[in-house]
């Protein structure tokens, strides 16, 4: 699942710049420009509730483009497009195709990484159900005390 958020965060961003290559892991040695760096997500988990557990997810993608200014240009247009709309992304299925489910990012921000890129940071939460416990609870068990 957090594949799929973080393909769709990307795939918006890509749409609102008009940028065609994305970059995973690595940096190739003849990299186009502009294009986005898509980095390993952090993610801190947080309690939620007693059936459920949440994650906070933090991306910091890179923005590379031929000069500092351009670079910053394009993560600001990406931030105030996204801000524009609420924060919510269409989750995308693996093939591209929109799923009709979204989800709300917590906050999206910008600022100069390095000459020729720009940093942009995401931030959002996903809720996940606990595995359920297959051992019987105490109202399952038949206790005998042997007392008569």
């Amino acid at each position: 699942m957090l594949e799929n958020l973080i393909a769709s965060i990307t795939k918006r961003m890509c749409d609102i710049a008009n940028i065609k290559k994305v970059y995973f892991d690595e940096v190739d040695d003849g990299f186009v420009s502009p294009s986005i760096f898509i980095p390993t997500a952090e993610q801190a988990p947080q309690g939620d509730t007693l059936t459920s557990f949440r994650f906070d997810t933090a991306l910091y993608f890179k923005v590379f483009a031929n000069t500092t200014k351009e670079a910053v240009k394009l993560a600001e247009n990406i931030t105030t497009q996204i801000s524009k709309h609420k924060n919510i992304i269409n989750i995308l299925n693996e093939d591209g195709s929109n799923t009709g489910e979204t989800f709300r990012l917590k906050s999206i921000s910008c600022k100069k990484a390095d000459t020729g890129i720009a940093q942009i940071y995401v931030r959002f939460q996903t809720v996940f159900a606990f595995d359920v416990d297959t051992s019987p609870n105490a109202a399952q068990i038949v206790w005998n005390t042997g007392i008569k």
